[in-house]
């Protein structure tokens, strides 16, 4: 069953293939582009408003109309910037549209090619092998055709090749019809009957013990390293990435070709699209890749790669990845509702976890999920990938360092206008919330990180004039108008102290799919503040004393090493905890903690937005579940829908 025998054909369906993976790629490119015009021009209209204010009292209060003439030169030089990053922007904006619009046509074409191409390959292999009856061409045919679907590169075998085809036919393409119509909900129904009731934690002999709120984990009980977690003759960490969408294809599948102690060995979706496409992403970044390293003689390297990919397995359900007995850790990048059950039955199994924030669809989920960390003896990573994020990374390194004072307050806003063509973002029943859950929470973590993990998060309110609100009430949400249902603007202060020094600070977060509204992003303390701007093209933190006098640090990843993105480093960072038997700093009672900010959030904007502490939340969430005691899933229901009372007003 091996692709087609005329060479000029089967490189005509591998460049086809490679198109169609790299399909949307234009199209986030040109989105990129588009919000960093967007960001640069608001930075500049802020520049240029602060001139003009500083002129005004150069010239009124300081009786200075030299020195507010030089100002408003500067800012009318300013003006001119604007302008053109206007253009610049619209522009963008047209194009990145136009490149949107024109994807499915493209892709319709390309499909078109490949169907064709694949008909002449069947044609030529029928002449060369002699005249077959019409029924052995129609099963060759859509052999030929199945294959070219899910077929890896040249550097996979025909018998792994026909494998591979074989057990995704087995368990993907010809099971039963529930597979493919509903692969969600078969998931689920896995997932509630396989968890097992969870042991005593008080009761557990080799239980690990959380001290304080900074999860400080007593060593004795971590496991203590890769030679103790993994066999005696393996290297390298092993990895099952559960939920092939678009999180993990975009964002966390590149990274593991940079990370040389970590083998992608195994993909996991009851989706067989989502399987196929994330197969044909890997085979041709690993082309990439190996092309450019045998430019450079890194043949070793090359061939680690091309083994990686011929050893790849393909699963439908987390049990099966279970069962093979062949993985450390698994990167969970499903939809919310599924986090922590999933989460749950890896760690049972003795499994390593990671897994996409948020760190479940509702916080009463997260206090199982804890119960099985404990006693499990096993790491999990609450993956919140703005702790990698170079601009936090040397934001925090500045605070940390006195660059500013005491840190006072901070702003930072996570703002777009909507993910209007992913419908499950809108849906509570698959993401238990709107805009904050999904967009806010990064800047929730971020802000915790920045003021420092050992402090704590006192108190939240929904603040004024927007809180936590549905704004734009009817979206065209996959394809039609629909009446939304979660929050799509937030708006919310964080009270955070320092128990053991009685210092605290205020972090303003904004949430939102309806657009920014906040000041930009700023961290202000007693002496200064830091604002992010860029210089020469590169963005720098920019720190100002009281004085108005600023210097520039460019912001870097680890001391300028190679950090290729922020989820490169948060599963780095995971590989090397488990290597080093040490659990990583996001754990879960971090990602339960950011829950239950969430948490308080809708609640004080139910509770008229006065301030809301994170242990009257919680204490407001199990009420809920005590009406449910009964029905854990009709607790969690009922406090996600309560909680979103707040919004549907």
């Amino acid at each position: 069953m091996a692709s087609s025998s005329n060479p000029e054909i089967a490189e005509a369906i591998r460049q086809v293939k490679d198109a169609l993976a790299r399909i949307d790629e234009p199209v986030v490119r040109a989105l990129a582009a588009v919000h960093e015009l967007e960001r640069e021009l608001s930075e500049t209209i802020t520049r240029r408003d602060q001139l003009m204010a500083k002129a005004a009292q150069a010239e009124v209060a300081l009786n200075r109309p030299e020195l507010a003439t030089t100002l408003r030169e500067e800012a009318s030089r300013l003006d001119v910037t604007i302008e053109a990053l206007t253009k610049q922007a619209q522009l963008a904006r047209i194009g990145a549209e136009a490149t949107r619009e024109q994807a499915p046509e493209r892709r319709q074409r390309l499909q078109q090619q490949l169907t064709e191409l694949m008909q002449k390959s069947v044609e030529y292999n029928a002449q060369a092998a002699g005249a077959d009856s019409s029924w052995d061409r129609v099963r060759r045919s859509e052999a030929s055709t199945n294959l070219a679907d899910i077929q890896l590169s040249g550097a996979l075998a025909d018998d792994r090749a026909d494998k591979m085809l074989l057990e995704l036919e087995q368990r993907l393409g010809t099971t039963t019809p529930s597979t493919r119509e509903a692969p969600v909900q078969s998931t689920v129904a896995q997932v509630s009957t396989a968890v097992p009731t969870l042991p005593d934690v008080g009761a557990a002999p080799n239980a690990v013990r959380v001290t304080g709120r900074t999860d400080t984990v007593e060593r004795e009980n971590r496991p203590k390293g890769l030679t103790v977690n993994m066999t005696s003759d393996q290297t390298r960490l092993r990895v099952a990435a559960i939920g092939t969408g678009g999180i993990f294809r975009g964002a966390h599948l590149p990274c593991y070709l940079d990370i040389p102690g970590a083998q992608l060995a195994a993909l996991c979706d009851p989706d067989p699209d989502a399987l196929k496409q994330a197969v044909r992403r890997l085979r041709s970044l690993t082309d990439d890749r190996v092309a450019k390293l045998r430019e450079q003689h890194d043949d070793e390297t090359a061939d680690r790669l091309l083994q990686d990919l011929n050893d790849l397995k393909l699963y439908s359900d987390l049990d099966e990845v279970i069962a093979a007995g062949n993985t450390d850790l698994v990167d969970i990048c499903t939809q919310p509702f599924l986090h922590a059950p999933l989460s749950i039955k890896a760690l049972n199994a003795g499994l390593h976890v990671m897994c996409e924030k948020p760190i479940s669809r509702s916080w009463l989920e997260t206090e199982p999920l804890i119960n099985s960390w404990k006693s499990s003896g096993k790491f999990y990573q609450h993956n919140e990938n703005w702790l990698f994020e170079p601009e936090y990374y040397t934001v925090r390194k500045l605070v940390q360092s006195g660059a500013i004072g005491e840190l006072i307050t901070m702003f930072l806003t996570q703002a777009h206008g909507g993910p209007e063509g992913r419908g499950a973002f809108w849906n509570p029943a698959m993401g238990g919330g709107g805009s904050l859950l999904d967009n806010g929470i990064h800047a929730i973590g971020a802000a915790w990180f920045v003021a420092g993990l050992d402090w704590q998060p006192a108190a939240v309110r929904a603040v004024a004039p927007f809180g936590m609100a549905t704004r734009m009430s009817q979206r065209i949400l996959d394809g039609r108008y629909q009446t939304v249902q979660v929050d799509d603007d937030a708006h919310i202060l964080i009270r955070f102290e320092n128990t053991t020094t009685g210092a605290w600070c205020t972090a303003h977060i904004e949430g939102s799919w309806s657009f920014q509204d906040s000041p930009p992003t700023q961290y202000i303390g007693s002496t200064g503040r830091i604002e992010m701007a860029q210089q020469d093209g590169r963005q720098v933190a920019r720190v100002f004393d009281a004085h108005g006098n600023h210097y520039d640090v460019p912001v870097s990843g680890p001391t300028w090493v190679h950090w290729p993105s922020s989820f490169y480093g948060e599963i780095l960072n995971m590989v090397q905890c488990i290597v080093a038997g040490e659990q990583s700093i996001m754990t879960p009672q971090f990602g339960a903690d950011c829950s239950s900010i969430v948490g308080a959030a809708y609640l004080s904007e139910k509770q008229g937005r006065k301030a809301v502490t994170l242990q009257e939340f919680q204490q407001f969430a199990r009420s809920i579940a005590a009406k449910h005691a009964d029905d854990k899933a009709a607790a969690n229901d009922a406090l996600v829908n309560e909680l979103l009372s707040a919004v549907r007003r």
